[in-house]
């Protein structure tokens, strides 16, 4: 499974051949990505999707955890250095210790109440019984628990343990006993009285007080057993109990004989002396059953799953705007996430010698990717120490990435404490939670804290921070994948792409695509533990053994070009990045604005043909007009380089708010050498007979006889009008065998299929006209309407065009409106002569106002609005 960072290896395909290449198959005609095998050799930030046969989703992060399921993770994740093993050797029973039958205390892991830890028969005297009967858990970091569930097997299979208790700890060793070797355990429950039949005991420790709030910090959890009934655990009957000897015969317990007394009571003896006794002084026998205490299942619930913990594992890191971590140079964010708080960063909050005034100082994570972020769950565990205290002044801000003006993350601030140092000295650990805010969506994570001045604080006040939780919530609102490197076999003219995806209200799949002829190494430096290194640290180390392999790496070379714009359509959508090309690249993303749901990316298939050529490349000329409004002479020059294949057909598609005509007697299509690179080269090349237009006005489509093999310019008239500001002149290519179209790039810059309007004045409305000026509504057929025709310029968002008639008292009798997809262009509104209750209105003069239905003020047109009359009469 690929994760970031990793090395990405590329395999190489024999041109035309169809085959497997990781993280995708290359066939005759199309590169297609499905199944689970191919998304796993995607490169994605760790930990960040769920991949199954399915698809790829988006991780779910969850509240409210069992931790105990994760034990393992987190040992592997930062293993204790008492273990002495390398992460992938750690196992289960690595976590548990036990007074007796340790290997099995892993079942109470497993989610199976038939499987059970029972401890063996005490040796010696039963007051030691809890020297033997305990074992503890290893949660494998230190949690911000909410809960404790012990559930004993039901009643059939066994009993629950009578007297006990339940013990935690934060893994910290006693203040005043710092250098033992003994662990901090702090008890959360006991029980007072024989437990007989309670078989689910839930330790509540969410709703603990705040003095009592650091037992929520849970790396141990110990159970110790100190009261049993052993023998005598359950009385049954004699018949019970000769069944039991039986089919259980380890099960049976004692066979108690008790003597009456004179004062009433009862008086345990053996047998022997029972035997002995008148029968009116024998008391009764009783059988027992003996006890079997069995401890079915432990749960430990925590908040859940933190965010913090794999930051550095996702490419995620953290820095600080000032330098003042004492101890070291460098901030070691790994002390913060590794789970424990026996490690800890000092932070000073006392004033330095070059600061009078208190000042900010920031931490600021990029947590490596996107998140829903809890409103109610997070955490910062302040160590004890001689002169220990708490931050001061804080604020905890979260930042979706969204920049200001001047490029800085723009934050969203969602808690501001204003309080003073604590000490933590008298209390141990205080740990601060529960911040109230809604959930928010982030990146980026900043603690911004306060920074005394000179005389505000005594002096050695330190916060000593051991540890940071940040709780997710649902599905991640936005994951990125990216597929490994795909090559074509040979120069491929990339046409469409399209995707299977399922996307619910409020959810989306988003591709991008790159590609490129080039490739470079990148080399990849390893230790011989598996761990990446620089090159500088790789020859820095002497020791061979310790050296691990260099792994080259194919990457985009210098001709890639950037990521495209986003793809619209998943039945099918024309590629953008330039083409024809050898290597290719694609990006999803996934999107969600809910953390409850999430889109599910099953497949994706690019299609290619072999090209027409395997470069083309053209400009527009003129590029810019003055004048918006008129129609204008253009030519388009495409260079053909290393031409394939014949081709029969073009299509130029205008930037919106442009029209596009060509007119057989007037305009030609040209084709020959690189004479026809300046406007009146025609001469010695072929002006091509029989060009015909399929398709004009939003788009230009013509055909004309193949261009044979070996033309090196083609060079196609024609006339346009501009209505808008202008754009790219998309430009295309086909021949009549495949019907795909290969795109045209750039020739010069990437502004040399621009079109770009820069006239003199800026009207928004042209060519205004009322048509008939004097019209008749009485249904003779002549003259019973009439139309307002006008340009509408400088417009390029869907804006509706408003036509309001009043009569010559200012009234407003009638509004017509025509709303565009793109509002540039020619216009023809008609009036029937009714007013909005669909009556005739009276003969008569009328005043015409035309405007457009949004704002443009601060826009600089001159004509915001323009008047006319119209006469109406019968």
């Amino acid at each position: 499974m690929r994760r970031l960072p990793v090395v990405c290896l590329s395999m190489s395909l024999l041109a035309g051949s169809a085959g497997s290449q990781s993280g995708h198959t290359v066939s005759p005609g199309s590169v297609v990505v499905a199944g689970q095998a191919h998304w796993d050799n995607w490169v994605f930030s760790a930990g960040t999707l769920a991949i199954d046969e399915d698809g790829v989703r988006p991780r779910y992060w969850r509240t409210n955890t069992n931790a105990v399921h994760d034990i393992l993770e987190n040992l592997r994740f930062n293993p204790p250095a008492s273990l002495k093993k390398d992460p992938e050797e750690i196992v289960l029973l690595d976590a548990v210790d036990a007074g007796t039958n340790r290997e099995d205390v892993v079942n109470l892991f497993d989610g199976d109440l038939t499987t059970y830890w029972e401890p063996a028969p005490p040796s010696g005297s039963a007051r030691d019984l809890g020297l033997q009967w305990w074992f503890t858990v290893d949660m494998g970091r230190t949690l911000i628990a909410s809960k404790i569930v012990l559930r004993f097997v039901d009643e059939d299979l066994g009993d629950p343990f009578q007297l006990f208790d339940v013990m935690v700890s934060d893994g910290q060793k006693p203040i005043k006993a710092i250098a033992s070797e003994s662990i901090d355990f702090t008890r959360v429950y006991q029980t007072l009285h024989p437990n007989m039949n309670q078989r689910v005991i839930e330790i509540d420790l969410a709703n603990l007080p705040l003095e009592q709030r650091r037992k929520r910090l849970v790396r141990l959890v110990q159970v110790v057993v100190n009261g049993s009934g052993l023998e005598k655990g359950r009385e049954i009957s004699r018949e019970e109990f000769e069944l039991l000897r039986q089919e259980a015969p380890g099960d049976t317990g004692v066979v108690e004989y008790t003597k009456l007394l004179s004062t009433g009571g009862e008086l345990a003896v053996t047998r022997g002396t029972y035997d002995q006794l008148e029968e009116s002084r024998r008391g009764p026998v009783r059988y027992f059953r003996r006890e079997r205490p069995r401890l079915a299942e432990l749960e430990v619930w925590s908040d859940g799953d933190d965010i913090f913990k794999e930051t550095l594992t996702r490419g995620g890191s953290f820095r600080h705007t000032t330098t003042h971590v004492l101890g070291a140079a460098d901030l070691n964010p790994q002390i913060l996430l590794d789970g424990t708080i026996e490690s800890y960063l000092a932070f000073n909050l006392a004033a330095s010698g070059l600061h009078d005034a208190s000042f900010l100082v920031d931490l600021v994570a990029d947590l490596g990717s996107y998140f829903w972020i809890e409103g109610k769950r997070m955490s910062l565990n302040f160590r004890a120490g001689e002169h220990a205290w708490t931050f001061g002044g804080f604020a905890i801000d979260f930042s979706d990435g969204t920049r200001e003006i001047d490029g800085s993350l723009k934050w969203e601030r969602v808690v501001e404490n204003d309080g003073l140092p604590q000490r933590t000295a008298t209390s141990g650990l205080i740990h601060l939670y529960d911040f109230s805010f809604e959930p928010v969506k982030a990146r980026f994570f900043r603690l911004q804290y306060r920074r005394a001045g000179k005389n505000e604080y005594p002096a050695n006040v330190v916060a000593y921070v051991g540890d940071m939780q940040l709780i997710g919530q649902g599905y991640q609102p936005q994951v990125e994948l990216t597929s490994d490197l795909i090559q074509l076999g040979g120069s491929r003219n990339l046409t469409t792409i399209e995707w299977d995806a399922d996307t619910p209200p409020g959810t989306r799949v988003q591709l991008q695509t790159r590609t490129g002829n080039t490739l470079d190494t990148l080399l990849h430096y390893f230790k011989a533990d598996g761990t990446e290194i620089t090159e500088a640290a790789y020859n820095k180390i002497r020791i061979k053994s310790q050296k691990g392999d260099i792994v080259p790496e194919e990457v985009a070379g210098s001709d890639w070009e950037p990521w495209s714009e986003p793809y619209e359509a998943a039945s099918g959508s024309a590629i953008t990045s330039p083409s024809p090309r050898e290597f290719l690249k694609i990006r999803a993303t996934l999107l969600s604005g809910d953390p409850g749901v999430h889109a599910t990316l099953k497949s994706i298939e690019v299609n290619f043909s072999d090209p027409v050529a395997n470069s083309l490349r053209g400009q527009v000329i003129p590029s810019r007009v003055d004048s918006l409004g008129v129609e204008r002479g253009f030519f388009l020059l495409v260079d053909i380089e290393d031409q394939g294949n014949p081709f029969n057909e073009l299509l130029l598609v205008p930037p919106a708010g442009m029209q596009l005509s060509f007119d057989p007697l007037r305009e030609s299509v040209f084709a020959g050498s690189s004479s026809l690179l300046e406007e009146g080269g025609e001469a010695g090349n072929q002006e091509l007979d029989g060009v015909v237009v399929v398709a004009s006005g939003d788009s230009l489509h013509l055909s004309f006889p193949e261009v044979p093999s070996g033309t090196e310019v083609v060079r196609v008239d024609f006339r346009g009008t501009l209505y808008s500001t202008g754009g790219r002149l998309q430009a295309l290519l086909r021949g009549s065998g495949d019907g795909l179209w290969q795109r045209v790039d750039e020739k010069v810059t990437r502004t040399s299929l621009q079109v770009v309007a820069q006239p003199e004045r800026k009207k928004l409305f042209g060519e205004l006209a009322v048509n008939p000026p004097v019209f008749s509504p009485n249904g003779d057929g002549v003259n019973d309407e009439m139309t307002l025709d006008f340009t509408l310029m400088l417009v390029g968002a869907s804006t509706a065009v408003e036509a309001e008639i009043f009569d010559l008292g200012g009234r407003r009798i009638r509004l017509l409106e025509e709303q565009r997809s793109v509002s540039a262009g020619a216009y023809s509104i008609p009036w029937d002569g009714r007013d909005e209750a669909g009556d005739l209105v009276p003969p008569g003069m009328y005043a015409v106002r035309l405007r457009l239905g949004s704002d443009t003020d601060g826009s600089g047109v001159e004509d915001r609005e323009v008047l006319r009359t119209v006469a109406l009469t019968y």
